[in-house]
C-alpha cells in the first residue's frame, strides 16, 4: 500500500509484521521476509514492525496466526488516515486466551509519516490495572546495519552495528545513515509510554512500551508512535503535533 511518498507491506501467512517500509525508493525495515528464522537471541525472528503484549514470547504471538485488512480512520484532530491493520484473535495462550490485537499502521496522503497503533479488546474475562502492550521496529539504514547511526535531543551521535547500546528516549529517537540524506525519527509519547533502542552487531532495534488499565470486555487503544521521515533532525518539541494525536474516539 502506498501513499504516495511511503509504501509499506505485510503478508499475514509470513506474521503479523509490516515486513516492509519504503521511502524514496530506499527500504528501511530488516526482517526476514519470507521465512521466519533465527536473529540474534531471537527464534523465531521476523524483524519489520509489529506489536505484542506481556507474557508472549514471539513464537506464541507467531503461533495464534493473523489476518489484515485496509482500514481508514479519522484521528482526534480530524485527519483521515488510511492503511494496513493487522488483527490477531488470540486463542491457543491460555494467560491472554480471548484477547484481541489490533495493530493498525496508518498513512496520510503524500505524508512521510507512518503512524502505528494498537486497539486491544479484553474478551479474557480479567479486569487488568496494569496491563502493558509493546511496539517494536527492526531498521535497516542501509546495505549494512554498520551504515547507521543513531542520536537523541542533545546527545551525539552512535554508529550503529559494532558493541551492545542501549539508548533510552525522551520523546524521539533519529537514525541516520552514511548512505543516506533522509534522517528516520521515532516519535513516542513522552511522558506517557517507555521507548529505547538497542544495537548490536547484529539488529537495530527500537522498542515501546505502554502500561494501561483494561477492564472486562473493553477495548483500549494505545498511545501512536510514529516513524516519520526528514531531510534534517527534528527535535521532539518540532514532532508535538504528532504526539498529540489520538484515536481512542474510533471504538472498536
Amino acid at each position: 500500500m502506498s501513499n504516495g511518498t511511503l509504501s509499506i507491506q505485510a503478508t499475514p501467512a509470513f506474521g503479523a509484521t509490516i515486513h516492509s517500509l519504503v521511502y524514496r525508493g530506499e527500504e528501511w525495515l530488516d526482517t526476514s521476509f519470507p521465512t521466519p528464522g533465527p536473529r540474534s537471541w531471537w527464534n523465531p525472528w521476523m524483524g519489520g514492525i509489529h506489536a505484542d503484549v506481556q507474557g508472549m514470547s514471539l513464537l506464541s504471538m507467531h503461533e495464534e496466526g493473523c489476518s489484515a485488512e485496509f482500514v481508514s480512520l479519522t484521528d482526534s484532530l480530524g485527519n483521515e488516515w488510511s492503511g494496513i491493520s493487522l488483527n490477531m484473535d488470540i486463542v491457543k495462550h491460555d494467560e491472554n486466551k480471548g484477547l484481541k490485537l489490533d495493530l493498525l499502521t496508518l498513512m496520510l496522503p503524500g505524508s512521510s509519516v507512518l503512524c502505528c497503533v494498537t486497539r486491544l479488546t479484553n474478551g479474557t474475562g480479567l479486569s487488568y490495572n496494569h496491563f502493558r502492550s509493546n511496539l517494536n521496529g527492526f531498521i535497516l539504514p542501509g546495505e549494512s546495519i554498520r551504515q547507521g547511526w543513531v542520536e537523541i535531543d542533545g546527545d551525539l551521535r552512535t554508529r550503529c552495528g559494532q558493541s551492545g547500546v542501549e539508548i533510552s528516549s525522551e520523546g524521539v529517537i533519529r537514525i541516520g545513515s552514511d548512505s543516506r540524506s533522509a534522517i528516520l525519527h521515532m516519535v513516542n509519547r513522552h511522558p506517557g509510554s517507555s521507548a529505547w533502542l538497542y544495537t548490536n552487531n547484529q539488529v537495530i532495534g527500537f522498542g515501546e512500551s505502554e502500561w494501561m488499565q483494561m477492564a472486562a470486555d473493553e477495548t483500549v487503544w494505545t498511545a501512536p508512535v510514529f516513524f516519520a521521515f526528514a531531510d534534517e533532525a527534528l527535535t521532539y518539541k518540532e514532532l508535538q503535533n504528532l504526539v498529540d494525536i489520538r484515536f481512542d474516539g474510533n471504538g472498536r
